[in-house]
């Protein structure tokens, strides 16, 4: 559902519920349900476009799912979160031609939680990784766009990277 009640302001939230296991047969945890809802605002004054974002999951009964995964490194967590501040400038127009910089800060953590375990076996819940993006589109045409942007995360600095991207839109 989203809101646009002032000129440039969209607010919004959306919400997801259903089950994982899709009526599989034999699927380790039939009950669980995954759960996803988020809210969200984008305004865009002028030049400016200014975005937030904050969205949660939770997918309920892992225990047992969890349990069939023993040994694996990668647990299916019981709750995950993240959100994210972007804003953009338009700081150069000519005709098609458009460069916008922008930098964004993000939180997320793919595994907030984990349901409890036999002694053993428990799962820690795991870092909140911290993002800083810096980067610019630069828009040539009609749905067209080059991108490139540098991100610095605090967590997992193996992560450090120089993304370069051309984007099409039809």
């Amino acid at each position: 559902m989203n809101w646009r009640g002032v000129p440039g302001l969209l607010v919004g939230g959306s919400i997801f519920t259903g089950k994982a296991s899709h009526a599989t047969t034999d699927f380790a945890a039939p009950s669980a349900r995954v759960t996803l809802w988020d809210v969200h605002a984008r305004y865009t004054p002028g030049k400016w476009d200014l975005s937030a974002l904050y969205a949660r999951g939770t997918i309920s009964n892992t225990e047992t799912l969890n349990l069939t995964f023993s040994g694996n490194p990668n647990p299916v967590p019981s709750s995950f979160d993240g959100w994210y501040t972007q804003a953009a400038y338009q700081a150069w127009k000519s005709q098609d031609y458009v460069l916008t910089p922008f930098i964004r800060y993000e939180q997320f953590n793919t595994a907030r939680s984990y349901a409890a375990q036999p002694d053993g076996l428990n799962v820690a819940a795991g870092p909140t990784e911290k993002v800083t993006t810096v980067g610019a589109n630069l828009r040539v045409g009609e749905g067209v766009v080059l991108k490139a942007d540098y991100q610095k995360f605090t967590e997992d600095t193996a992560s450090d990277r120089l993304n370069l991207g051309v984007g099409y839109s039809f």
